[in-house]
C-alpha cells in the first residue's frame, strides 16, 4: 500500500513514496508553520537542505556556468537565490535517479499550503499513479497547485482516472507548447523525467520553475490538477526574492518591449492589436473545446 514518506528513510521500500520539503536551515519558523496546517511531522522534520546562496558576491555568482545559461535564455541576470532555487531542486530530482525502490518523488517548498482538508489523501494515490502511465517508462511531472490564470486559456486534454479516491479533483494534460506556467512550490516527478531532468540541469543553468522550459527540453508530459490540491501562501515573504527584485527586473525587460510597440506606426500598431485580441478569442474558444473531449488515459 502506497503511503507518503520523507526522503531521508532508510531503507526505502516498494510503496514508499518518498516526499522532501525544500527550506533552509533557518527557516524554522515556516516549517513550524507547515505542521500547524496539517503536514505530517515526520515529513517536515526530514526537510531537505536548501542550497543557501543568499549572501554570495556578484563575483561568485559568475564563477558558476548556470548564471550565464540563465542570462542567455531569459535575457536577463539571475539573483542569487534563483540559483540556489535550481540547485536544490535538480539535486533531489538527481537523488530520484539514482534510487531503485522508488519511482516517483514529491517535491515542496515550505511555503505551500494544503488546499483542502483531504489533500494528502489524494496526494498518496495521485501520486502513486503518476508512474502507472499507457506507456511504460514514460517522463510525467504533476502539478499540484497551477495558478488557474496561467493555464485555463490553454490547450489541455482531460485525463481519465482509475483511482476513486480521486473524488472531486480532474486531471489535466498540458499540451500547450506556449503556455507559460510557473512555480515550483508543489510537483510530482516520475523517474524517467527524473533522468532527463538530471542530464539537462547538467549541461545548462535554467529557473526550475519554467515548466515550458523543463517539458520541451526533456520532453515530459506536464499534468494539471483542478483544483489546485497545495497552493503557494502569498503572504509570507519570499526567500527567492524578498525585495521583489525579480520582478522589477521583469517589468524593466517588458517595458522595453512596450517601447518598441508604441514606436511603431499607429495603423500597424492597430491591426497588431487587432489580430493579437481576435488570436486570444480564438484560443480560449478552441482551448474549451479541447477540454470538453473525452478523458484520454495517463
Amino acid at each position: 500500500m502506497a503511503q507518503l514518506v520523507p526522503w531521508s528513510k532508510s531503507p526505502l521500500v516498494k510503496g514508499d513514496i518518498p516526499v522532501a520539503i525544500i527550506s533552509l536551515e533557518d527557516a524554522k519558523a515556516r516549517r513550524s508553520a507547515l505542521i500547524d496546517r496539517g503536514f505530517p511531522p515526520e515529513l517536515v522534520d526530514g526537510f531537505w537542505p536548501a542550497c543557501d546562496m543568499r549572501n554570495l558576491s556578484e563575483t561568485e555568482l559568475q564563477a558558476y556556468s548556470q548564471y550565464h545559461d540563465i542570462e542567455k535564455i531569459y535575457g536577463r541576470l539571475p539573483i542569487s537565490a534563483e540559483l540556489g532555487c535550481l540547485f536544490s531542486h535538480s539535486e533531489i530530482i538527481k537523488w530520484l535517479s539514482r534510487q531503485d525502490a522508488v519511482s516517483q518523488v514529491i517535491i515542496f517548498e515550505d511555503d505551500v499550503i494544503p488546499n483542502g482538508c483531504n489533500s494528502f489523501q489524494q496526494l498518496c494515490s495521485l501520486a502513486a499513479s503518476i508512474s502507472d502511465t499507457k506507456k511504460p517508462g514514460q517522463p510525467v511531472i504533476c502539478h499540484l497547485g497551477p495558478k488557474p490564470e496561467q493555464w485555463k486559456s490553454s490547450f489541455v486534454r482531460r485525463i481519465s482516472r482509475k483511482c476513486k479516491t480521486f473524488t472531486g479533483l480532474k486531471l489535466f494534460d498540458l499540451i500547450d507548447k506556449r503556455s507559460g506556467l510557473w512555480r515550483a512550490h508543489a510537483y510530482v516527478i516520475n523517474k524517467p523525467s527524473a533522468v532527463r531532468y538530471g542530464e539537462l540541469a547538467d549541461k545548462t543553468g535554467f529557473l526550475a520553475d519554467d515548466w515550458r522550459f523543463i517539458s520541451e527540453a526533456t520532453k515530459s508530459r506536464i499534468v494539471l490538477v483542478d483544483p489546485p490540491l497545495f497552493i503557494q501562501d502569498e503572504e509570507v515573504a519570499s526567500t527567492i526574492d524578498p525585495k521583489s527584485t525579480r520582478g522589477l527586473i521583469n517589468s524593466v525587460v517588458g517595458s522595453s518591449k512596450k517601447e518598441y510597440h508604441l514606436g511603431a506606426k499607429s495603423f500597424s500598431l492597430f491591426f497588431f492589436r487587432i489580430s493579437r485580441l481576435v488570436k486570444r478569442i480564438l484560443k480560449v474558444f478552441l482551448a474549451r473545446m479541447l477540454r470538453a473531449l473525452p478523458p484520454k488515459q495517463l
